[in-house]
Formats: structure tokens, C-alpha cells, sequence
């Protein structure tokens, strides 16, 4: 049983029924869905439209929903956790009370939550799509402190799992930080008169509200004494199983060993492993009521840690420990920045050692401290230990039988006299829910040899490493060596060669970047040996601050004074969605209720670049139950081959694809799960042909070019450079850049018999060409194509040219049936198919005199188009003419060309400013 507090107030109860899950709504309504849905997508399909769908994979927070259940029912305690519904099994709710957006308030009724009304009027939106879940965010931050309210450090930690991607997160934050208690601490910037005022004023006078109890969603009663019972579910892709006593889940992985079960506790992994690698599991074992996986203690000898402890309890209870403790901080530290909340809410530290990632945030830690595994199974009532660094085996693979559970991870404590230190170090590619390219943990055991010197010896050693190998690694020759040398700068220095030569890595090594990776490494023994030193208050010459910690960020606007007359210009207004944008009552494209005998769509894609279509094999996706139709471009009523600035592009490939992505059909069924199931039973033959061109260079050796070189100039540059004194040049290189908009693509097509007029709903940037494509491809007179774009979720020129031609395909898809389609992309395909903004790579000679003065400049550029124009030639047109935008050069020459290759093909708006 679980309540589902939604746009209702009286709540709505999920039990289990006849071995599937069934919503019983109170008033004796009853809607039936089978177990293997996500909560995302159950709650999708009862109409409910607050909890956005952004990546699928629990990256963006779009998803964010507050779910609480009662963990002690002596005392009544009430565990509150936002998490990604996208990641959330419909079977793991079991027992739980789920809050989404729609529950804290709506427009409609006029009872707007407090966070939803700062989130507002403080400009904390703008295409709003990812609002819901920053105000679900914010709501599960000020619920989790009961009766108090949270840090400015809590709130910005509560973000750490939400993008946001037009808006900007200053005005996120200020209004979010309203609710602080220490938000009087912040040093800002007050006005400098009456007339004038900041963006933080306003926040401050919310602020003031705070007296006021916030208003929380209560508990059910019903499930304050809830007592959870094994559960067994079969659905339709695979059987659900949550035991609740260690000895039954023993017995079910008896039963189930290996590949024929998957224990999953946050389903983080498992999901990935589905979507990415294709790995089905037929049978999930759910591991989350184990009461012996849930234990933590600390006895003289070691810290127990459950192997399902969630990282957010683990951080709570390592923060009571940590009392001298250099393991609880070194994993403190490296948790702060160690996925995301949502993830830490649910993902375990069992989980994580099981995955065996090569690149481990946490595992390394684990490795310095000794960390020792307790292994269960039912064959043998013998529990096995075994040391973490023996249990890594490499390329993902553990040393743990197929029937064998772990169930705690113990930390030897230190009961020595000698000192001991532990740290750990992370660099990343960016600061939060990343995870490293090197990670590292360093544990020294020191003896004092010389009080007068302060000399200490080296008694033992372990430095582990994550992002260096196929496993996490420890640094063993280099351990042993160490032992008995003195703790000094020279013996540092000898460390650093030892662990290059021990971990040796070439421009073939997986991963790449191996000199960065080996810097990394040898940085991070020298941050450690500088905080080990002034630990020991050893005098260092280059020591570095090793303290240095990033504080609370603060940023505000200061609102100039206007005229008494200027009421509305230069005022600051909050967006006219906005209250829709935070109660999720803003409509989007996905959002939409289907009509009724609605079809749903699925693409085939090419899975080659430049190669000839031979056959097409639709017979086992025929046979999916709900198969309707496959559409390529026979079907087309009008023109296959596009016109105007799409002129060069098909809407199905007719012959040869030109790129990886390009839509060769479509599979269309009577469900959106059948229709992705289908799709990826299509077999396509195709002859590969030559040449295959993907980089700019290619094209230059190939002379693959769109049109003639483009050109600008003024002055004689051939005579400056003729003349000058100093001559400088070079070549460098500019990577494509992903739109990412937070909104992936979405398309509904309702044909009607009334006039041949077809209704196009689409998130489009340039919907005047959508409607002029539309009816070139199917035939029609243009006034009888209707244009829909109610809102976007983000664009950035992504969604200007690159959606029309999946629009069309879908308006084709309509028409041929003579039935409403969708087509919805996930973000996966969305991204691999769209196209970029463009890559360049610039040759340039620079002419100067000996004052510095520059004289003249002569650049040759070259883009990456992809596979077809689209704006290409006007966004090379715009790179030439701002070349001279931050100097102005009296001797210029330009030269620009366009490359085509076998890409999907690169987009921007800029279209609109060139004309």
C-alpha cells in the first residue's frame, strides 16, 4: 500500500491486487497498470502532467518527487526523501506516501504553497520546465528539518541533483535561500537609496515570513502502522520480488543465483544497465527492508556499516562519528560532492562496492581504511570475509559466488599509539554529480623517531586509486618501499616516480588524457603530504593551503531608479507562467492527453553513416501485440525531398543514409512500450560506402565542402606581413557544443477529415517553416496546416530546424493511418540525433611590431556542418563578420569554409538576425 498525494487532497491508495499494482482511488474508482513502469511513468498515464521527464536516467531533477514512510512505528518518526520518479519502480513505493507537485498547491484552487510562491515572484523560471522539480527540491529540504529551518548550506546542497538550464541559478537560489535560518549571516550589498533597490531586498522581506509555521503535507494515518510483508510480483518484463528477513533473501538468491536474479536497492544501476547496455533482468530482488542490510554501529574495534545503508543516512551517522576520526572525514568529504541528492537518497554503499566501478568516488576510501566485506549464503552458514582490495577483480568483476549476498562492510578503528592520517582527493569535470577522472585515498601510519626535529618514520602505508586502472588499485610496490623511510620532501619526491613506474599509463590506456590522469595522481600525494605536514606542524617552503573551501555563492542584480512617469518600463516583472511553471499546471508538448485511437511512434534509425539502404526486416517487430504499421518515405503523399532551407534533407532516407541517426521509418503501435519495442526489432542491411568523412580534417583531405569559400577583407595584408617585425601563428580547434534543452522533443499529429486539415503540436522554434514543410510533404494547401507551440522546454537554436523533419515524419505517419500520433524522443536518441552547434578549427597568422602593436591578421576557418547545410553557410557568415568585434585590425582577410561530413547535421538561430 502507498498514498499518492497529488492534485487531489484527499490522497489516492496504490495497493497490490492479483499480482500487479492497481490505483484504487477512494471514491471506488479502479485503474490497473502492470509492475514494471516507473513511478514517472504511472503517474504520467493518470493525467497528471507536475513531474517532468528531462533525461530518464535521474541526471536533471526534472523528475523530483517527496516520498516519506514511517521508519519507526514506536515513536512515529517520519523519513522524508526527494527522489527521481524516473528511477523509482512503481513496486518500490510499497508502504511509502508520495507528494508531487500537485499536491502542495494549484492555481486553480487558489492554495499555493509557500516555496511554489517564492519560486514565482522571486523570477526563479523561465521556460519552466524544470521548475516542479526545484520547487519538490526545495519542499523536501524544509520538510526533512520538521521543525526547523534548513542552512543557506542545506539548500544549495538540496540543488545539487537539479539543472537548469535558461533561467540561471542565481534567482533559483535567492528565492530558495528565503527559507533559510542563517540567512541574515549573507554579506550583500544593500541599497544605495530609497529609489533604488536589489533583487535580494525583496528575498529579505520574504525572509521575515519565516515566523509563520511552513505548511506540510500530513502523514497518512494509515500508514503510520503500515507493517511491510514479502512481496511477489509478475510483470509483464520481469518479476518483482522484496523479501523482508536476511534469511529469505539468502534463500531467494539460493534460488535465483547469478544472471537469473539482480539484487537492486536504488535501481540507479539497474536502470542505467537496461536503457544503455541493454540488460534486461527477468527477475529484481528488492533488498531495501533487510533490517541486518540497514544496521549501523560502532563497537572499539571497527565501524559496521549495512551494506544497504543509503549515503544519506551514512552521512548523517558519519558526521555523529566523526570525532578525531580521519576515515569518517575522508568520506565525509568525498560524499559532499558524490552524486546527487536524489541519488544518495536511495543508492547504497553496498551498491556501490557491487558495481565495481574502475572509477570510484567511494571505493578508494574504502580500500586505504582496510575495509573488510561480510559475505552470507545459504549453502554455507560460515560468513566470509574478504578484504576489499581482493575482492576487485577488474573490468567490473567481483570475487563473490553467484548465491552470495553482502551484507555489511566493517572499518577497522586504530588502536595504536603512532598517528595515522587518511584523506581523500577528486578532480573532476565539474565540482557536483560528476564522477572523477582520478580519485584517490592516502593513509599513512607515522612513528615519532626524533622529538627534537620532529621526525617521524613511515610504519605502513596504502594509497588507492580510482581512474587508473580496470579496478580501484592500491599503489603496493609502493607501499611496501615506503615503510621505515622518514616523512620528508625528498622521500615525497621519490614516491612520485615510484607510483608513475608502478602505474604506467600510454596514449592507448582507457580513458585517456594519461598524462593529466598520472599529474592527478602525483598533485593529490602532494596535497596529502602538505596536509600531513602541517598536521605535524612540519615547516614546509611550498606548502598550499589545503583548507581552502568553497562558501555559500551569492550574486545580485541592483535596480536602477526610474522616473515617476516609467511605471512598467525597467520594472521587474515575474514571468506571466510563472505560478503555472511551479504547480506544474504548464502544459508542454509530452503533457498533452492523447485523443482518442491515439498511435505512438517509434524511429528506425541508421546505425551506419554513408551507406546504401539493401533491405529492411520488419517481420519480428510485426509481431510485437499492438504492431500497426511501418512508414518510410513510400508513404509520403507529397515530396519526400524537403525545400527552402532544408532543401538538401529527405524526410525518410530514400537510398543512402548519410550519417548515424538519419530516420529511415517509422514503427508505429498502439502503445509508446510497444512502439520502442518494435522499433528495435527492425533489421536494416546496408553496403557501406567510401569515403567516411566525420572530422574537419577528413573533409579538408577530401575536399568535402558545401558551396565555394567565403571570404572578407580590407587593407594589404600580403604587404604588412611582408614587413612586419614579428609573425605569429598557429592552429587551434573548437569543440560542437550540445544545445540541451531540458525538454526533449516531442510531437503530436491529428489529422482531421474536415478539408484534409492537419494540426501539428510541436515544440518548434520557427513554426512559420514547420507549417510550410508540413504541406509541401503531404500534399496539402498550407491554410489547411495549423501550427501549435503553446511553450518550449529550452531551445538555444536547437529546436529552430533539427525537430521538423521528425514532425513531418510523424504529420506522414497521421495521415497514411488516418489516426493521431506522438512521437516522443528520450533523451538519449534526442541528443545523438539532433545535431550541435558547430565545431571550427581556425588557422591563424597574426602580424605585430616590437611595441606589441598588432598590424594585421589573416585567419582561414573551417566548420563542421554535418551531413546537411541547415544554417551552416549563415553561422560561418556570422564567424567572419564578428572576427574583428574586440580589435579592430586595419589589414583583415577572412576566409571561411563549410565542411560536410557524415554528422548529423549542426544547427543554431541565427537565421533570423542575417536576413
Amino acid at each position: 500500500m502507498a498514498t499518492l498525494y497529488a492534485n487531489d487532497p484527499i490522497g489516492r491508495t496504490l495497493c497490490l491486487a492479483n499480482g500487479n499494482y492497481g490505483m484504487v482511488i477512494q471514491n471506488g474508482g479502479v485503474y490497473n497498470q502492470a509492475s514494471d513502469i516507473d513511478f514517472n511513468g504511472y503517474y504520467t498515464e493518470l493525467g497528471l502532467t507536475g513531474t517532468k521527464l528531462g533525461c530518464g536516467e535521474g541526471g536533471c531533477g526534472a523528475c523530483t518527487v517527496l516520498i516519506s514512510r514511517c521508519i519507526d512505528r514506536d515513536s512515529g518518526e517520519i523519513e522524508h526523501r526527494t527522489i527521481n520518479a524516473c528511477l523509482a519502480p512503481v513496486c518500490s513505493i510499497d508502504g511509502c506516501h508520495i507528494v508531487t507537485v500537485e499536491g502542495l498547491g494549484s492555481t486553480n484552487k487558489s492554495n499555493l504553497h509557500s516555496t511554489q510562491i517564492r519560486l514565482a515572484e522571486l523570477f526563479a523560471s523561465q521556460c519552466g520546465f524544470c521548475t516542479p522539480g526545484m520547487v519538490m527540491s526545495l519542499y523536501g529540504t524544509v520538510t526533512s528539518k520538521n521543525d526547523s529551518l534548513p542552512t543557506m548550506e542545506d539548500i544549495e546542497e538540496a540543488f545539487d541533483g537539479n539543472l537548469c538550464r535558461c533561467t540561471g541559478y542565481r534567482p533559483i537560489l535567492d528565492a530558495a535561500k528565503t527559507f533559510a535560518c542563517d540567512i541574515q549571516k549573507l554579506d550583500y550589498q544593500k541599497s544605495s537609496s530609497p529609489r533604488t533597490s536589489t533583487t535580494f531586498d525583496k528575498c529579505l522581506s520574504y525572509a521575515h515570513q519565516n515566523t509563520q509555521p511552513i505548511n506540510q503535507i500530513k502523514f497518512p494515518n494509515k500508514l503510520q502502522d503500515y507493517v511491510p510483508q514479502s512481496i511477489h510480483i509478475k510483470g509483464s518484463s520481469f518479476e518483482w520480488y522484496r523479501p523482508i528477513a536476511l534469511n529469505e533473501l539468502i534463500h531467494l538468491r539460493h534460488t535465483y543465483p547469478g544472471n537469473q536474479s539482480k539484487l537492486v536497492f536504488g535501481n540507479t544501476r539497474v536502470e542505467f544497465e537496461r536503457k544503455y547496455n541493454k540488460i534486461n533482468n527477468f527477475r529484481l530482488i528488492s533488498i531495501t527492508h533487510i533490517k541486518e542490510l540497514q544496521e549501523l554501529k560502532r563497537t572499539k574495534n571497527s565501524l559496521y556499516i549495512g551494506a544497504g545503508v543509503t549515503f544519506t543516512r551514512l552521512k548523517s551517522q558519519l558526521i555523529q562519528w566523526n570525532n578525531d576520526d580521519s576515515f569518517c572525514q575522508a568520506l565525509l568529504d568525498q560524499m559532499k560532492h558524490f552524486a546527487s541528492t536524489q541519488i544518495r537518497n536511495v543508492a547504497s554503499i553496498g551498491g556501490n562496492i557491487i558495481t565495481a566501478a574502475p572509477d570510484s568516488d567511494i571505493n578508494p576510501i574504502l580500500e586505504a581504511a582496510d575495509a573488510i566485506l561480510e559475505l552470507h549464503r545459504a549453502d554455507n552458514e560460515k560468513v566470509r570475509q574478504i578484504h576489499l582490495c581482493d575482492f576487485f577483480l577488474g573490468n567490473r568483476r567481483v570475487s563473490i559466488a553467484d548465491n552470495e549476498i553482502l551484507v555489511a562492510i566493517h572499518i577497522p578503528l586504530e588502536n595504536s599509539s603512532n598517528k595515522y592520517f587518511l584523506r581523500s582527493y577528486k578532480q573532476a569535470r565539474r565540482r557536483d554529480d560528476s564522477k572523477g577522472i582520478v580519485s584517490a585515498a592516502f593513509k599513512v601510519e607515522l612513528e615519532k623517531i626524533d622529538s627534537i626535529d620532529n621526525q617521524w618514520k613511515i610504519v605502513s602505508a596504502c594509497f588507492s586509486f580510482g581512474g587508473m586502472a580496470s579496478k580501484t588499485i592500491s599503489a603496493i610496490n609502493t607501499q611496501q618501499q615506503l615503510i621505515g623511510l622518514l616523512w620528508t620532501k625528498q622521500t615525497l619526491n621519490q614516491t612520485y616516480d615510484m607510483l608513475i613506474k608502478e602505474m604506467p599509463l600510454n596514449e592507448l590506456s582507457p580513458g585517456g588524457q594519461y598524462q593529466y590522469r598520472q599529474t592527478l595522481m602525483q598533485s593529490f600525494l602532494f596535497k596529502f603530504y602538505s596536509y600531513v605536514s602541517n598536521e605535524l606542524r612540519q615547516s614546509l617552503i611550498d606548502s598550499i593551503d589545503i583548507s581552502c573551501r568553497r562558501g555559500v555563492s551569492h550574486g545580485q542584480q541592483t535596480i536602477p531608479e526610474r522616473p515617476v512617469t516609467q511605471k512598467i518600463v525597467g520594472s521587474s516583472l515575474s514571468h506571466r507562467s510563472a505560478y503555472l511553471h511551479t504547480t506544474g499546471e504548464a502544459i508542454y508538448i509530452d503533457d498533452m492527453l492523447s485523443h482518442v485511437n491515439t498511435l505512438y511512434a517509434a524511429l528506425i534509425l541508421s546505425t551506419q553513416a554513408n551507406a546504401r539502404i539493401k533491405h529492411i526486416d520488419i517481420e519480428q517487430a510485426s509481431k510485437v501485440p499492438g504492431f500497426v504499421s511501418f512508414v518510410n518515405y513510400t508513404d509520403v503523399p507529397g515530396s519526400n525531398q524537403l525545400s527552402g532551407i532544408l532543401s538538401d534533407e529527405e524526410v525518410f532516407v530514400s537510398s543512402i543514409a548519410l550519417c548515424v541517426g538519419a530516420v529511415i521509418g517509422l514503427v508505429v503501435c498502439e502503445s509508446e512500450h510497444a512502439a520502442k519495442l518494435a522499433s528495435n526489432l527492425v533489421k536494416v542491411e546496408y553496403d557501406l560506402l567510401l569515403p567516411r568523412i566525420f572530422s574537419i580534417d577528413d573533409a579538408i583531405i577530401h575536399q568535402s565542402y558545401f558551396g565555394d569559400e567565403i571570404s572578407l577583407g580590407k587593407g594589404d595584408v600580403d604587404q604588412i606581413f611582408l614587413e612586419a617585425e614579428h609573425i605569429l601563428e598557429d592552429t587551434l580547434y573548437i569543440g560542437g557544443q550540445e544545445h540541451f534543452y531540458l525538454e526533449p522533443n516531442s510531437f503530436m499529429v491529428i489529422p482531421s477529415n474536415d478539408d484534409k486539415e492537419i494540426n501539428l503540436y510541436l515544440g518548434t522554434q520557427d513554426s512559420s517553416t514547420a507549417q510550410e514543410l508540413a504541406a509541401f510533404v503531404l500534399g496539402r494547401s498550407v491554410n489547411c496546416i495549423t501550427c501549435h507551440v503553446k511553450r518550449i522546454g529550452g531551445a538555444f537554436g536547437g529546436k529552430s530546424k533539427r525537430p521538423l523533419p521528425l514532425c513531418l515524419a510523424t504529420a506522414v505517419a497521421a495521415v497514411k493511418l488516418n489516426r493521431p500520433v506522438r512521437l516522443n524522443l528520450d533523451r538519449s536518441t534526442d541528443i545523438s540525433i539532433t545535431g550541435h552547434r558547430h565545431p571550427f578549427k581556425i588557422k591563424y597568422k597574426i602580424a605585430f611590431n616590437n611595441e606589441g602593436r598588432f598590424l594585421g591578421l589573416d585567419i582561414q576557418m573551417w566548420s563542421n556542418a554535418g551531413c546537411t547545410l541547415d544554417v551552416s553557410k549563415r553561422v560561418m557568415e556570422h564567424a567572419l563578420l564578428h572576427m574583428g568585434n574586440s580589435y579592430q585590425f586595419s589589414n583583415l582577410r577572412v576566409h571561411g569554409r563549410v565542411c560536410k561530413t557524415h554528422l548529423s547535421s549542426n544547427t543554431g538561430l541565427l537565421h533570423k538576425y542575417m536576413r
